[in-house]
């Protein structure tokens, strides 16, 4: 299949996968809520981010190593990958040992990050079976999921998750409701995990038979040298993104309990739940465009790159203005009053949407490039940027400085000089016209989240029939405007031949 083919298989398996993930989440989630309560949704969220963070031991080998697998793809060069793809899996089996290490230094820790003495539970225990979770996604069948999404068959990996997240849900609502049991609640979802990586390695060995031989060579030390290079850049990102996406709990919970944790989690899985949605336009393409520039068509990579950043931006904006005039809305009808946080919160969560939405896009594209080594020191001041306001902050205005801490730490570090790095080391172009544009497209939402507020705000109908008035309202505005504007420009003529084919069957 082309990359075209390949991308819109991948986007509509992945975006099936998202959407059965999100239903099944906001139901579990309720009757979570509903059959155990708030501090244990607290330690769940707690948890979940401190695995998120001992994830960093990959050191983003494994970025480096599905980079390194494009060229020998798109060449079909079997031998070059599989030595490549033997090397990543013995790399995998080392790091989630290496987890499992470290996690058991950090347990006699875990009393000192939560504000209030916890005795619902016994932590090691709960601890343990987490760090199981995370370390079996790296000791059972990882390489073999990194393989197909490098060769642009993530919709087989989307087919296998699909069936398994209806399955495993469904295991999970009958555990929370006949034991009421929340150890037996998260070993379930341990072994559903390793089922699920189980089926996809017996699925990619089947479909590439290369995978099960053992290479005789392997990666010389002047090649595995210049991969460990890429990875300290890459641990400085991945630091960079994960200390923004899961300290955020671990702040809260020091400072200001497991119940706010708990109240915090259900608007995170909101925006999560969107963030996984649209992250799978990303997941489609990113190996597409990494073949795309390694077939040096760069007046077409540079279009790609430009239409791409409008879609960003028209996807995360829409969704960004509907949190920002739904969320609280959506919490009350989901689960009541009493798990809603007031005042600018909303607000900042929606900018926080939008900015994730262009870090993944830029994000894309510096991996797909091999853009590891350019600026590696930038993600690292926002890092620190991000724990000092966070920190500070939090112990004046509350859970508002945590997000402000993320918000600021953002538009000091990647905002602006990731498109710098990709510009001129890509494009060989600058990247003035970038940074014009989404001032633009920024203002254009800014505007038209504060008009739909205003509309919104003065519908009288109430209730679910009335936040599906407010949700119509928040994407056809804000689209309508955008589709007549674009629609004869080089973009909706792109679009417009892709969808005519794609209904040809072409």
């Amino acid at each position: 299949m082309t990359r075209t083919e390949n991308s819109k298989k991948n986007m509509i398996t992945g975006m099936i996968n998202q959407l059965l993930i999100l239903i099944f989440r906001f139901i579990t989630r309720t009757v979570f809520i509903y059959c155990l309560g708030e501090q244990y949704l607290g330690i769940n969220g707690l948890f979940t981010n401190i695995l998120t963070l001992l994830s960093l031991t990959d050191l983003g080998i494994g970025t480096a190593l599905v980079f390194s697998l494009y060229k020998p793809i798109a060449q079909n060069d079997i031998k070059r990958q599989n030595i490549i793809i033997h090397y990543l899996k013995r790399v995998y089996i080392i790091i989630g040992l290496i987890i499992i290490a470290i996690s058991l230094v950090l347990m006699p820790f875990l009393p000192y990050i939560i504000k209030e003495k916890v005795d619902f539970i016994n932590l090691n225990i709960v601890f343990l079976i987490y760090v199981f979770q995370t370390a079996s996604t790296y000791l059972f069948f990882a390489s073999n999921t990194e393989f197909l999404n490098a060769n642009q068959k993530n919709y087989i990996v989307n087919k296998i998750s699909n069936i398994i997240t209806i399955i495993s849900n469904f295991a999970q609502i009958l555990v929370l409701i006949i034991f009421k049991d929340f150890y037996i609640y998260i070993i379930t979802v341990v072994i559903f995990g390793i089922i699920q990586s189980g089926i996809i390695a017996y699925k990619a060995r089947k479909m590439y038979p290369f995978l099960k031989q053992k290479p005789k060579e392997t990666l010389t030390k002047q090649e595995k040298k210049e991969i460990f290079k890429d990875c300290g850049s890459l641990l400085i990102y991945r630091t960079n993104y994960v200390v923004l996406t899961a300290s955020d709990n671990v702040v809260i919970s020091k400072f200001l309990g497991l119940s706010v944790v708990g109240l915090y989690s259900n608007y995170l899985l909101i925006v999560n739940s969107i963030i996984n949605v649209l992250s799978t336009f990303f997941n489609a393409i990113t190996a597409s465009i990494g073949n795309l520039h390694a077939s040096e068509e760069s007046d077409k990579e540079y279009f790609i790159f430009r239409l791409v950043n409008l879609l960003t931006v028209t996807f995360f904006g829409v969704f960004a203005i509907g949190v920002y005039c739904l969320a609280n809305e959506f919490i009350t009808i989901w689960i009541g009053e009493k798990y809603l946080i007031t005042g600018l919160f909303v607000l900042i969560l929606a900018i926080n949407l939008y900015i994730e939405g262009l870090r993944k896009f830029l994000s894309s594209y510096r991996s797909s490039y091999g853009l590891f080594r350019n600026a590696k020191f930038m993600p690292l001041f926002g890092m620190i940027v991000n724990i000092v306001v966070s920190i500070l902050l939090v112990q004046k205005i509350g859970i508002f400085g945590v997000l402000l801490g993320t918000l600021i730490s953002n538009l000091v570090s990647f905002m602006w000089y990731d498109p710098f790095i990709i510009y001129k080391k890509s494009f060989l172009k600058s990247p003035k016209e970038y940074y014009i544009k989404n001032i633009i497209y920024l203002l254009y939402f800014i505007v038209m989240g504060c008009l739909c507020n205003l509309i919104c705000s003065i519908i009288p109908i109430h209730g679910v029939i009335g936040f599906i008035i407010r949700g119509f309202i928040c994407v056809i505005l804000p689209l309508v405007l955008l589709i007549i504007y674009y629609y004869n420009s080089e973009y909706g003529q792109y679009l417009k031949y892709a969808l005519k084919n794609r209904r040809k069957g072409a």
